[in-house]
Formats: C-alpha cells, structure tokens, sequence
C-alpha cells in the first residue's frame, strides 16, 4: 500500500513539476518577446524622433521606410516623423513603462533635444532597468 501510495505522489509531483515548468517557460517566452518588441519600437521611435529633429540629416539612418526616402522637402519630412513617432506612441501604450509614455508625449507635444534625451533614457531604464548618473545635458552630440 505504502508503494502505491508513493507511486500516486511521485506522479502527481511529477504533473505538478511539469505544468510549473510549462508555466515558467511560457512566461519567460512572452517575457523574451516583449523585451524584443521594445527594443525595435523603441529604436525606430528614436530614428524617428531623430529625423524630426533633424531632417536635414536623414541619410545618416537606415530606415525601414521606403516613403520617407522619397520626400526631399525638409517639412515634409518632419511631418511624415512626427506621425510615425505619434503612431508609436499609441502602440506603446500596450507595453511601455509610464515613465516612457509620459516622456514620448512630451516629445510630441513639444519637440527638442532635451525631451529626445529624456525619451531615450526612459526608454533605457524600461529596457534594461538602467540607472544612471548621466545627465541629459551631457549627453547631446553638437551634430
């Protein structure tokens, strides 16, 4: 009886391992995915960002966007980036932090270096849990 008995809670531990792993597995999964959505949202955004701030300079990125290649006018150009950083924006309200939602808007609302700087260290910190020392002022490029 003590056999069968032990026999019963190997297997029933055994289910309850596999179903915990199962658990984890999945989680750790969608963990991954989530982590890689941001990183390319996130880096997209900047570029565009960028661009808005800087259009003249929009052959410096690579970019997946085959209309924005199109457009020569400087004006233009900043109004196609804004509506990109405006769409990502909206969809990142699914995944990002408060913090990098707060910042993006912003940006939106008020385009500068300044706000593309505290943008992009949100972002670092809802990546990669990122403190850091730097201040924003001494991270711009005199480009």
């Amino acid at each position: 009886m003590q056999q069968v008995i032990y026999i019963i809670l190997t297997a029933i531990g055994a289910i309850i391992g596999a179903y915990i792993q199962n658990f984890l597995n999945r989680k750790s999964s969608i963990e991954t995915k989530v982590q890689e959505i941001k990183e390319e949202r996130y880096r997209s955004t900047l570029v565009y960002m960028r661009c808005y701030l800087n259009p003249e300079n929009i052959k410096q990125f690579l970019m997946n966007d085959p209309f924005i290649h199109s457009l020569d006018d400087k004006f233009e150009i900043k109004k196609h980036c804004k509506r990109k950083v405006v769409e990502f924006y909206y969809s990142s309200i699914l995944f990002s932090s408060d913090n990098v939602l707060l910042k993006m808007r912003d940006f939106t609302e008020n385009p500068s270096e300044l706000a593309f700087l505290e943008t992009a260290l949100a972002m670092r910190r809802d990546l990669w849990g990122n403190k850091t020392r730097l201040e924003v002022n001494n991270l711009s490029l005199n480009d």
